[in-house]
């Protein structure tokens, strides 16, 4: 890949401190993270790299994954190690941060090998280890959101992901749906670190663990909310393995006792995946701009699934 300033500068940088050699290569990565670029650093006979870039208005998100990355590798739980982080982007003009590269296997190769239960058991492992942590013991300060902050934050989400992109009749369903979630009340419970978009493709399958990845969402709120999020990921990505999600909930409650607001959060993250998939399923100006171009001729080949998925979701949601 022909590099830009900024990949040149960053990858003279990591070459003086010895991270990589002169002739190794970086390459842009198809998922992109929400906050900036990512990368493929591949240096043969040293070691490879993820090197995530942000914009400079966005050191603050530099800190909170760098941070949020060590705490929880220093507690066991299973995430990239983080090797260099300039927030401020002095080194390169721009933020960037510098982490492990996992190399292992995606969710739908496991799902053929017959490897899905592994795969759902070991990510429920992981989730029990980060909902275990102290976010109190994390020097860092993090949004924390209620069950009342979740449904304002997804009224907003549906009003700029859904009011120009999607049919009156839809915003009218998912708003319908928000207002009858909005009235159950939700049990005091533990509040706990969460992922905040934990789904097969935020983690990484390595040596028969489940690395969890992109915690740039990260907060602190409900456990369900995550594992009600991972839940409908799960059976997105596995349609044909609709006992899978089912599984992974089980052996979560195994290990992490039963979750006390699991209908009422089931129902919630299956209204934001629907949101979400609504938006990508009506390719527009917005989306285009949003995801840019080569992304969205992508979903564009998958609106059909995608389609189907966010209708089964909304009408989860509607479930009184």
């Amino acid at each position: 890949m022909k590099m830009n300033k900024t990949t040149e500068r960053i990858m003279k940088v990591l070459s003086l401190k010895g991270f990589v050699s002169p002739s190794a290569r970086i390459s842009k990565l198809n998922n992109q993270g929400l906050s900036g670029e990512v990368y493929d650093i591949v240096d043969s006979g040293m070691r490879n790299f993820i090197l995530k870039i942000y914009r400079m208005d966005n050191s603050s998100k530099v800190i909170k994954e760098m941070k949020v990355y060590q705490y929880l590798s220093n507690l066991g739980v299973p995430v990239p190690k983080v090797y260099l982080a300039d927030a401020e982007g002095k080194m390169a003009n721009k933020p960037f941060l510098l982490i492990q590269k996992l190399e292992g296997e995606d969710f739908s190769s496991l799902i053929k090998k017959g490897k899905g239960r592994e795969f759902v058991e070991s990510l429920a492992t992981s989730l029990h280890k980060l909902h275990s942590t102290q976010p109190s013991n994390l020097d860092l300060k993090l949004e924390k959101k209620s069950f009342k902050d979740e449904i304002d934050e997804l009224k907003i989400l549906a009003i700029v992901l859904l009011a120009f992109s999607a049919s009156p009749r839809t915003f009218r369903r998912v708003y319908k749906a928000l207002f009858e979630i909005s009235k159950t009340r939700a049990k005091r419970t533990s509040l706990a670190l969460l992922h905040g978009d934990c789904g097969p493709d935020n983690t990484v399958y390595c040596d028969g663990t489940v690395y969890l990845i992109d915690l740039e969402s990260a907060y602190i709120g409900d456990p369900a909310s995550d594992i009600g999020y991972t839940y409908h990921s799960i059976k997105f990505n596995a349609l044909d393995e609709p006992g899978l999600a089912d599984h992974f909930v089980k052996t979560y409650e195994k290990l992490h006792g039963k979750i006390a607001n699991w209908k009422i959060y089931k129902r919630l993250a299956a209204l934001k995946l629907a949101i979400f998939l609504k938006f990508l399923g009506n390719i527009n100006p917005l989306s285009i701009i949003m995801l840019g171009l080569k992304n969205s001729i992508k979903i564009l080949a998958l609106r059909k699934h995608l389609n189907r998925f966010a209708e089964y979701c909304l009408k989860y949601a509607e479930k009184n």
